[in-house]
């Protein structure tokens, strides 16, 4: 047994994990708190924050919110544990009027930053096994941490397809032709591969859910190469499940759920165009360094690389 599987066996030992509780493949639970923690080292991410969230989101995780002494105590322990002596990103953000939030929004209500932090030079933060917080630059490479909720049962999602609440989603990843040019989908062709695989192009229903798929969708298209048409920031979207006809003019999730939760305009995704339209998602800071993160809509007759799927993990 190696020295990493022995903390593991150990660390669960104390804490006491139940055999009934789960977390994804090298996370720890820690039952008293109800979630399930790891600290990784960036390997074939690019090693900022948005990239670090990214790598939590692929296992329907995040970068913890530390509310209380005794998980920031955890964080600082396992990392200590596993030889990892540098810093690691958390999820704390300054937000644009310069307060610092949990990175889902919510209000801080432990913080642990070390003498003369935060340094509001910078807006991201990390901490190390000193078990203090510091103000470091998002962009800065450097290592992360991940956490998510316990769960009573393994998630029933197939291979390739993430967890996130009761659903689970798929991401098409950029695939190329026997030209090696990027293979692209129109918003129909983009619904009909998703109900070939028992789901629907995704609908979302909360901040929390459009965060998630934020994450999951984080990509920098600048450095992808298309050889076909060169231009990787205008295929890089992604296609979700959001509709609009203009006659009548109406906006709908084509999962027939309600429109109860929008990331465009008022808040409404109202819009006035006289043909039919399918919404978009992006976070890219490279193609798009002013508003990384946003929906948008287009033709539904347009072409991009990537669509996200959503089924419910009933259904399967």
């Amino acid at each position: 047994m190696s020295a990493n599987m022995l903390f593991f066996f150990i660390f669960g030992f104390i804490f006491g994990v139940a055999t009934a509780d789960y977390c994804p493949p090298y996370y720890t639970a820690v039952p008293d708190q109800g979630i399930c923690v790891v600290v990784d080292i960036p390997t074939v991410n690019d090693g900022s924050f948005d990239s670090a969230s990214h790598q939590c989101a692929m296992n329907g995780a995040f970068l913890p919110n530390i509310s209380n002494v005794f998980v920031n105590n955890v964080f600082a322990s396992f990392a200590n544990k596993l030889g990892q002596t540098s810093d690691f990103f958390i999820g704390v953000v300054k937000n644009d009027a310069g307060v610092w939030t949990y990175s889902d929004g919510s209000t801080l209500i432990y913080s642990r930053w070390a003498v003369g932090e935060p340094n509001n030079q910078y807006s991201c933060a990390i901490m190390n096994n000193s078990t203090y917080w510091y103000a470091r630059d998002c962009h800065q490479s450097t290592s992360y941490a991940c956490m998510t909720y316990l769960q009573s049962n393994p998630p029933n999602c197939p291979s390739n397809w993430v967890p996130f609440g009761d659903s689970c989603y798929y991401l098409k990843p950029i695939q190329l032709n026997d030209d090696g040019n990027w293979i692209l989908y129109n918003f129909t062709d983009a619904q009909e591969n998703c109900v070939e695989m028992g789901s629907q192009l995704a609908s979302i229903h909360s901040k929390a859910e459009s965060d998630f798929v934020y994450d999951l969708v984080y990509a920098q298209f600048v450095n992808e190469t298309d050889p076909g048409y060169n231009r990787p920031c205008d295929w890089g979207w992604t296609w979700i499940g959001l509709a609009h006809s203009p006659s009548p003019n109406t906006t709908y999730w084509l999962d027939g759920t309600s429109l109860d939760y929008c990331d465009f305009g008022t808040g409404d995704c109202v819009i006035a165009e006289m043909y039919n339209c399918g919404f978009e998602i992006h976070n890219d800071a490279t193609c798009y360094p002013e508003k990384p993160k946003t929906w948008g809509w287009w033709l539904a007759g347009f072409h991009y690389s990537r669509y996200l799927c959503k089924k419910s993990m009933k259904l399967i």
